[in-house]
């Protein structure tokens, strides 16, 4: 069962990722992440008109087309300080906000700390052994540093809660990009393949890192996702990956 959890393992990131702006086109961000000595910065490079106005940008290649359009263009005439203080406001859960740019620019840099929370559930029917094993996994004490996923998430975790121990059922289809994964009452996830926005059939879409440090190939689903443990979470319809992991102390093997 743990090596069945292990190669599901979908880490679900949830964040600001929005898009970036030119003109009324829509642009993808930019995240970029650095390591310096174990710490890990992550910075996101958004629109923050786009974000403060909450276009969908999923919905929209052209910002002019949406319904909060004239938000969007009385948020363009603010100069960069005053944007700085609406994404302050807008997001407590970020602890260190830098912006960076003058009016007109649609440009802002927004640095991430990390702080996060993180709590693991591990399947009742496993033994004490197999559940010390895999925490010391998740919690990246089995590899070097930053060599994989585990290590880089946990590096950012203000506070990691008690593991829960839960009757665990879990099916996957990774061709199907079909998969259901419930702990009892804790979570429940469920994973269809994305929608072709123009025919609404199911398409398929891979991501492929043949030198990343999380897989070397993933299918990309979508799903909702609602936990209610240490945390609560309610996500609806998010990127969902699918993969199968070979991880060692150093990482993927090449």
């Amino acid at each position: 069962m743990l090596s069945r959890l292990i190669s599901f393992c979908s880490i679900i990131l949830v964040g600001l990722i929005s898009t970036l702006a030119n003109a009324h086109g829509i642009k993808p961000a930019i995240v970029e992440y650095q390591n310096t000595d174990g710490l890990i910065e992550i910075n996101l490079t958004i629109n923050a008109e786009l974000f403060l106005s909450g276009i969908d940008a999923s919905q929209f290649v052209d910002t002019a087309n949406a319904p909060e359009a004239k938000i969007y263009d009385q948020l363009r005439l603010l100069d960069a300080k005053e944007l700085e203080s609406q994404m302050k406001e807008s997001q407590e859960k970020i602890k260190s906000i830098k912006v960076d740019g003058v009016s007109g620019t649609n440009s802002v840099k927004v640095t991430l700390d990390g702080n996060g929370e993180m709590q693991i559930i591990l399947d009742a029917r496993s033994s004490k052994d197999q559940q010390n094993a895999i925490q010391s996994i998740i919690y990246g004490k089995e590899t070097e540093p930053m060599a994989t996923a585990f290590s880089m998430y946990v590096s950012m975790m203000k506070k990691i809660h008690d593991p829960l121990i839960k009757n665990i059922e879990l099916d996957i289809n990774i061709e199907t990009r079909i998969c259901n994964l419930k702990a009892e009452d804790i979570i429940t996830t469920k994973t269809e393949p994305i929608k072709n926005p123009i025919t609404g059939e199911n398409h398929r879409a891979r991501i492929g890192l043949p030198h990343g440090m999380e897989f070397k190939e993933a299918e990309m689903g979508s799903g909702p996702t609602v936990a209610n443990a240490a945390f609560e979470t309610n996500f609806k319809d998010t990127y969902v990956q699918i993969a199968l992991l070979n991880l060692t102390p150093k990482g993927i093997p090449n």
